[in-house]
């Protein structure tokens, strides 16, 4: 019995994550919209926001595709702890940014426009 609950969580351990990343990089590459961080504002200078989002969706559908991939697993969870820190930081640094926190961009304009608002609560879960 307790080798299908280990197994269980196992899955659940990188499937999770996984799925997140996967959400959110499609979110972010069909529709790129969000309030810029005044922490990222002079890269906005040069490239886009919206380029800059669909990069980091971009990013994250690789990093999701290493967690899937037995062998790249581990290699992907790592990867995937840093890009969950460095969100944890961004958050962190422009706390002040009120228009930011209400609007990051995290899942792009997906939780805008459809049924699917609550799920953007999921960035909260993350912090």
């Amino acid at each position: 019995m307790r080798q299908p609950l280990r197994t269980s969580f196992t899955a659940a351990a990188w499937l999770l994550p996984a799925a997140v990343l996967v959400l959110s990089g499609l979110a972010k590459i069909a529709a790129p919209q969000g309030s810029v961080p005044s922490s990222v504002a002079k890269i906005t200078e040069f490239l886009p926001y919206s380029v800059l989002l669909r990069m980091l969706g971009a990013f994250e559908l690789v990093v999701a595709g290493h967690l899937i991939v037995p062998r790249m697993r581990r290699t992907g969870a790592w990867v995937a702890l840093a890009l969950f820190a460095a969100f944890t930081f961004l958050v962190a640094a422009n706390a002040h940014d009120h228009d930011f926190l209400q609007n990051c961009g995290c899942f792009g304009g997906l939780g805008e426009t459809s049924a699917l608002k609550r799920l953007s609560g999921l960035s909260a879960i993350l912090l």
